[in-house]
């Protein structure tokens, strides 16, 4: 698929983020491109657990629309999948081993389009990066640039809570960073 239909689906994914009235929502979006139908969705918290958007995206696909994963479909996701295996925080194997049909849920969805990198994010003491996703996956990047920064923008939104620094409550910061983003069918 080419990148600029995928730069927006990942705004579109970006919009569904933004425009969620979920009281539990977090700060990552992905959408499953999937035979020209896409399944957005963002990261949901349980009440105990994470739900990544990547799983729940595919969940919605599967379970609620009824639709199979086909060969070549892509994932666009605003922040990298999460790779390292977390404590219980997280409903799940990471979402690397899903998209790779590791879990034995889906077929492997090898199409990945990042808007941003995890940097916190290590595997065997190596980093995430670009270089660690092109093993496994066909990776592309937003080529439009207001998409890497409002993803970028994202992730530091996350990094500022981990680290506890004074942010704004996430739907303002939403608002504010993805005001102009619109959701166009593609």
């Amino acid at each position: 698929m080419e990148i600029a239909k995928l730069d927006q689906h990942l705004e579109n994914a970006l919009c569904v983020l933004r425009d969620s009235t979920k009281p539990n929502k977090g700060v990552v979006s992905a959408g499953l491109v999937n035979d020209r139908v896409a399944t957005y969705h963002e990261s949901v918290y349980d009440g105990s657990r994470w739900v990544h958007a990547e799983r729940a995206a595919i969940y919605t696909e599967i379970k609620v629309e009824r639709r199979n994963v086909r060969e070549g479909a892509a994932m666009v996701t605003t922040l990298s999948p999460c790779a390292m295996e977390l404590d219980d925080r997280r409903f799940g194997a990471t979402c690397t081993d899903l998209l790779l049909g590791r879990t034995g849920l889906i077929i492997p969805i090898t199409n990945l389009h990042i808007g941003a990198f995890d940097t916190w994010q290590t595997v065997n003491g190596e980093p995430a990066d670009i270089e660690f996703y092109e093993r496994y996956f066909n990776v592309t990047t937003p080529e439009r640039q207001e998409l890497t920064v409002a993803c970028e923008a994202l992730f530091q939104y996350l990094v500022d809570g981990i680290e506890m620094v004074d942010r704004p409550p996430l739907q303002e910061f939403l608002d504010t960073a993805l005001r102009d983003f619109k959701f166009v069918a593609v």
